[in-house]
Protein backbone atom coordinates (compact mmCIF):
# COMPACT_ATOMS: atom_id res chain seq x y z
CA UNK A 1 0.00 0.00 0.00
CA UNK A 2 1.18 3.68 -0.65
CA UNK A 3 1.30 6.23 2.24
CA UNK A 4 0.42 9.83 1.13
CA UNK A 5 -2.77 11.14 -0.98
CA UNK A 6 -3.46 9.85 -4.18
CA UNK A 7 -2.33 11.75 -7.65
CA UNK A 8 -4.18 9.91 -9.77
CA UNK A 9 -6.88 11.56 -10.94
CA UNK A 10 -9.06 8.78 -12.22
CA UNK A 11 -8.99 7.72 -8.57
CA UNK A 12 -10.91 10.87 -7.25
CA UNK A 13 -13.33 11.07 -10.16
CA UNK A 14 -14.14 7.66 -9.48
CA UNK A 15 -14.41 8.18 -5.48
CA UNK A 16 -16.45 11.51 -5.90
CA UNK A 17 -18.55 9.85 -8.42
CA UNK A 18 -19.68 7.29 -6.06
CA UNK A 19 -19.62 9.44 -2.53
CA UNK A 20 -21.50 12.21 -3.99
CA UNK A 21 -24.69 11.58 -2.04
CA UNK A 22 -22.19 10.64 1.48
CA UNK A 23 -23.16 13.30 3.95
CA UNK A 24 -20.01 13.87 6.43
CA UNK A 25 -20.01 14.71 9.68
CA UNK A 26 -17.00 15.89 12.32
CA UNK A 27 -16.45 15.79 15.89
CA UNK A 28 -13.35 16.53 18.59
CA UNK A 29 -12.45 13.12 19.19
CA UNK A 30 -12.81 12.93 22.60
CA UNK A 31 -14.94 10.08 24.72
CA UNK A 32 -17.52 12.76 26.13
CA UNK A 33 -18.71 13.44 22.72
CA UNK A 34 -20.03 9.94 21.95
CA UNK A 35 -23.62 10.45 22.41
CA UNK A 36 -23.54 12.47 19.33
CA UNK A 37 -22.46 9.57 17.02
CA UNK A 38 -24.83 7.30 16.13
CA UNK A 39 -25.25 3.24 16.33
CA UNK A 40 -25.50 2.71 12.54
CA UNK A 41 -23.06 1.41 9.37
CA UNK A 42 -20.72 3.46 8.58
CA UNK A 43 -17.25 4.93 7.81
CA UNK A 44 -14.83 7.08 9.29
CA UNK A 45 -11.73 8.91 9.53
CA UNK A 46 -9.64 10.14 11.92
CA UNK A 47 -7.90 13.23 11.14
CA UNK A 48 -4.80 15.60 12.54
CA UNK A 49 -4.86 19.45 11.58
CA UNK A 50 -0.87 20.61 11.27
CA UNK A 51 -1.44 23.12 13.56
CA UNK A 52 -2.58 21.45 15.96
CA UNK A 53 0.92 18.95 16.45
CA UNK A 54 2.89 20.02 19.69
CA UNK A 55 5.86 22.25 18.46
CA UNK A 56 4.40 23.33 15.26
CA UNK A 57 4.90 26.68 14.14
CA UNK A 58 2.03 28.91 14.33
CA UNK A 59 1.68 29.97 11.01
CA UNK A 60 -0.75 29.71 7.85
CA UNK A 61 1.56 27.05 6.04
CA UNK A 62 1.02 24.37 9.61
CA UNK A 63 -2.82 25.67 10.32
CA UNK A 64 -3.80 24.74 6.59
CA UNK A 65 -2.34 21.17 6.80
CA UNK A 66 -5.16 18.39 7.63
CA UNK A 67 -5.09 14.86 6.38
CA UNK A 68 -6.61 11.47 7.60
CA UNK A 69 -3.83 9.38 9.93
CA UNK A 70 -6.79 6.34 10.13
CA UNK A 71 -9.46 5.06 7.96
CA UNK A 72 -11.77 2.63 9.07
CA UNK A 73 -15.61 1.40 8.55
CA UNK A 74 -18.03 -0.05 11.44
CA UNK A 75 -21.69 -1.41 12.06
CA UNK A 76 -21.72 0.42 15.14
CA UNK A 77 -20.18 3.73 14.46
CA UNK A 78 -20.69 5.06 18.51
CA UNK A 79 -18.95 1.83 19.40
CA UNK A 80 -15.75 1.64 17.54
CA UNK A 81 -15.41 5.41 18.36
CA UNK A 82 -15.42 4.27 21.97
CA UNK A 83 -13.47 1.89 21.24
CA UNK A 84 -10.99 4.18 19.18
CA UNK A 85 -11.12 6.98 21.95
CA UNK A 86 -10.60 4.46 24.93
CA UNK A 87 -7.37 3.30 23.33
CA UNK A 88 -9.07 -0.58 22.95
CA UNK A 89 -7.96 -0.98 19.27
CA UNK A 90 -4.78 -2.18 17.08
CA UNK A 91 -5.03 1.26 15.79
CA UNK A 92 -4.40 3.17 19.43
CA UNK A 93 -0.79 3.85 19.18
CA UNK A 94 -1.69 6.76 16.92
CA UNK A 95 -3.91 8.27 18.80
CA UNK A 96 -1.86 8.81 21.89
CA UNK A 97 0.49 10.39 19.98
CA UNK A 98 -1.29 13.31 18.57
CA UNK A 99 -3.72 15.57 20.64
CA UNK A 100 -7.08 17.50 19.19
CA UNK A 101 -8.06 14.53 16.65
CA UNK A 102 -10.79 15.22 14.25
CA UNK A 103 -13.67 12.54 13.95
CA UNK A 104 -15.53 12.10 10.58
CA UNK A 105 -17.94 10.09 10.08
CA UNK A 106 -20.95 8.97 7.46
CA UNK A 107 -23.35 6.37 7.62
CA UNK A 108 -23.73 4.02 4.56
CA UNK A 109 -25.47 0.73 4.02
CA UNK A 110 -23.49 -2.25 4.97
CA UNK A 111 -23.23 -4.01 1.31
CA UNK A 112 -21.54 -0.54 0.60
CA UNK A 113 -19.64 0.17 3.16
CA UNK A 114 -16.84 -2.17 2.58
CA UNK A 115 -15.93 -0.63 -0.27
CA UNK A 116 -15.96 3.03 0.26
CA UNK A 117 -13.48 2.54 3.09
CA UNK A 118 -11.77 0.40 0.15
CA UNK A 119 -11.81 3.65 -1.96
CA UNK A 120 -11.02 6.09 0.87
CA UNK A 121 -8.04 4.55 1.92
CA UNK A 122 -6.42 4.31 -1.46
CA UNK A 123 -7.25 7.89 -2.06
CA UNK A 124 -5.72 9.12 1.09
CA UNK A 125 -3.00 6.42 2.06
CA UNK A 126 -3.11 6.75 5.46
CA UNK A 127 0.17 6.39 7.86
CA UNK A 128 -2.54 4.23 10.47
CA UNK A 129 -3.54 1.89 7.72
CA UNK A 130 -1.64 -0.77 6.00
CA UNK A 131 -2.65 -3.87 3.46
CA UNK A 132 -0.92 -6.86 3.66
CA UNK A 133 -2.05 -8.76 0.45
CA UNK A 134 -5.84 -8.26 0.91
CA UNK A 135 -6.41 -7.72 4.56
CA UNK A 136 -6.04 -4.85 6.57
CA UNK A 137 -4.04 -4.19 9.31
CA UNK A 138 -3.63 -1.67 11.75
CA UNK A 139 -0.23 -0.63 11.62
CA UNK A 140 0.80 0.66 14.65
CA UNK A 141 0.74 -2.60 16.83
CA UNK A 142 2.36 -5.57 14.70
CA UNK A 143 0.36 -8.72 13.74
CA UNK A 144 -3.11 -7.89 15.38
CA UNK A 145 -5.49 -8.02 12.10
CA UNK A 146 -8.04 -5.37 11.93
CA UNK A 147 -11.33 -5.95 9.76
CA UNK A 148 -10.44 -7.36 6.59
CA UNK A 149 -10.87 -5.57 3.57
CA UNK A 150 -11.12 -6.77 -0.16
CA UNK A 151 -9.23 -4.02 -2.21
Amino acid sequence: MKYGWSVQLYEWTHAFKYLKSASWHRIAFRQEHKAIIPNQTGVYVICQQGSKIPLAPDDKFWQSMYSPLYIGRATDLQRRFTEHVTLKTDASEIFKKFSNLDFWWSQFEKDEFKQVESIMIKLFGPPGNQLDGDRLYGRFLEGLPANPVNI
